[in-house]
């Protein structure tokens, strides 16, 4: 058995509790989220199994699918403060360091 962790969603909220106290840059959000991954291995290893880390790719499936999906994200996105360049590029940046890490 194993742990699927939505990858993306750590990162993202890992980003999203950070950056309401500073700007977020790898310093700050690799330790939130290496730090969140080993609780939820701690916590559940014995139970469930290892993790196995999911992620989104940039062109999801879903919109081909649905149209609608997600559709007034942009809007919001728009209007949230959020960095949400600098969020992905960390996302990004994050997936292509746990490549090397962990090889699948």
């Amino acid at each position: 058995m194993a742990q699927l962790v939505d990858f993306s969603q750590i990162v993202i909220g890992s980003y999203m509790s950070a950056s309401k106290f500073a700007s977020v840059d790898m310093d700050i959000i690799r330790p939130a989220v290496l730090n969140t991954l080993r609780i939820y291995r701690v916590k559940f290893v014995n139970e469930y199994g290892e993790l196995v880390l999911c992620c989104d790719d940039r062109h999801t499936w879903r919109k081909e699918i649905f149209p609608n999906y997600k559709a007034s994200r942009k809007k919001t996105k728009k209007t949230s403060g959020i960095n949400w360049s600098n969020l992905y590029d960390c996302l990004n940046q994050l997936k292509d360091e746990f490549r090397v890490w962990f090889p699948y």
